[in-house]
């Protein structure tokens, strides 16, 4: 019905697992469906951070291949790996919008034996990796890795992939 509902407090008499259901009611925009964000508290403190839906890309081998666009509404809940196919002589730049307050996020782009190509790290709001020129045709690999955190496991961001030829 509008932007930002919460409901609750919900008071359980017995230790457990629950279900939340989450329903879409209404599809009135000109996109099917809609993108939200949720925030669980127990006992009065948060106790999870939601996973997004690229993962599981916690390591190399679960790396979730990602094109040039906007990836939006992701979560560092734990590591997060993408692998990105590149052509020699494109240019790559990558950008990371988040809160740094939430959480400090930092990126770190590869090739796909692990050497370092270029790095995006401050203690600010945002990242911005590049522009990073490969040589080789290849995969390569960007990690995305929360340094620091608030009492609030984990923090949200989205990404952009720009790529030129």
């Amino acid at each position: 019905s509008t932007d930002d509902e919460s409901t609750g407090p919900t008071i359980v008499a017995l230790a457990g697992d629950y279900v939340i259901e989450v329903l879409f009611q209404d599809d009135g925009g000109s996109f099917v469906g809609n993108t939200y964000g949720m925030t669980i508290a127990v006992n009065g403190e948060t106790a999870i951070c939601l996973d997004d839906p690229l993962e599981d890309n916690d390591d190399v081998l679960s790396a979730v291949p990602l094109t040039a666009g906007s990836y939006p509404d992701l979560a560092w809940c734990d590591s997060d790996v993408y692998s990105i196919d590149l052509i020699d002589g494109d240019t790559l730049t990558i950008t990371s919008n988040f809160t740094h307050a939430d959480g400090n996020l930092d990126l770190f782009f590869g090739d796909s034996i692990g050497t370092p190509l270029g790095s995006a790290v401050s203690l600010t709001d945002n990242e911005t990796l590049g522009p990073v020129t490969v040589s080789s045709t290849g995969t390569y690999l960007l990690v995305v890795d929360l340094t620091s955190d608030d009492s609030v496991p984990g923090n949200e961001y989205d990404l952009t992939l720009t790529v030129v030829p």
